[in-house]
């Protein structure tokens, strides 16, 4: 048996949906077929709050693994399933995605030829590795992300090279967790419900001793938040109203929290009013996006956590 079959039989995937495009759920059973033949799988967890017989969708019948919830609970606890799913069918590796992501044709190459590397040359890193991740294209913005490396006093975002970077945190879409390490790093946590997830996992593995790196020849497109804003010429990622309470809702409690890096903390307090002046000035529908954001401070500050009401 090949190195690559072996790895790919304790190889699983997790696509999270939402209400998916007929796109998405195309290549959602693409993916199931190609980890079909090697042994591997794919579990999906479908969000989407209508359900037909057994509370499953329609569109999670159609897959040989899926969790349904029959209401939105959130991209943590649907991970968190997804990955606990995964391990009790023997996976010691596990994708995650969105339903919007796209890897392209070498994704999995690369980023199992990584995986195989850090098997086999484990001494080789002063850290254990909580997970590998790609570079993603967000195809709203129209540009690569950026690599974030917290030193120190200092964060850098770096434009990604040639060769293997480590980061302090990456989008759970596209990322490969190590699940040797997972249940010392923690779940995803359930209380933020959406934004600030991947975030917050990835600074609890640093604080934890563990790194994740970058794999640059692994490439996913992406699609971060609706239409941009546009302001003096510079594109800024915009979401819905109820996405930006979130947003307000969970920077506060990531502010509070003893693992996140004080140069993190900062950085986010010096864009909040900005980021609410932009969102009140030049969205659509300007006073829904007033109102979740206020609503998602107060929310913040008096600690309320969990799916808004």
């Amino acid at each position: 048996m090949t190195t690559t079959n072996t790895l790919l039989q304790t190889d699983w995937a997790v696509i999270v949906f939402y209400q998916p495009d007929d796109s998405a759920i195309n290549h959602a059973l693409w993916l199931q077929a190609q980890y079909q033949k090697q042994g591997g799988g794919v579990v999906v967890v479908d969000n989407t709050t209508e359900t037909g017989d057994n509370n499953q969708t329609p569109t999670a019948r159609r897959f040989k693994h899926s969790i349904c919830y029959g209401e939105n609970l959130g991209i943590a606890k649907a991970l968190n399933d997804g990955i606990d799913y995964a391990k009790q069918h023997g996976a010691t590796w596990c994708f995650l995605f969105d339903q919007d992501s796209q890897p392209d044709d070498e994704f999995f190459h690369q980023m199992r030829r990584a995986r195989a590397h850090i098997t086999r040359c484990n001494e080789q890193y002063t850290k254990p590795i909580a997970a590998l991740a790609p570079v993603y294209f967000d195809t709203n913005l129209q540009r690569s992300g950026r690599i974030i490396q917290i030193q120190g006093s200092r964060l850098f975002r770096r434009k990604a090279q040639y060769h293997i970077e480590w980061a302090s945190y990456t989008i759970s879409s596209g990322s490969y967790l190590c699940l040797s390490h997972y249940s010392d790093i923690g779940n995803h946590d359930e209380s933020l419900f959406i934004d600030f997830v991947d975030i917050d996992w990835g600074l609890k593995a640093n604080a934890k001793g563990y790194q994740i790196n970058v794999i640059p020849n692994a490439k996913l497109t992406h699609c971060l938040g609706t239409k941009p804003i546009s302001v003096m010429g510079v594109n800024v990622v915009n979401h819905s109203p109820i996405r930006h309470y979130y947003y307000f809702r969970n920077v506060i409690h990531m502010l509070r929290r003893p693992y996140v890096p004080s140069v993190w903390k900062r950085n986010e307090l010096i864009k909040l009013v900005p980021r609410f002046m932009i969102y009140s000035l030049f969205t659509n529908k300007r006073h829904q996006h007033i109102a979740a954001m206020l609503q998602g401070i107060w929310h913040g500050i008096t600690n309320k956590i969990g799916k808004r009401d």
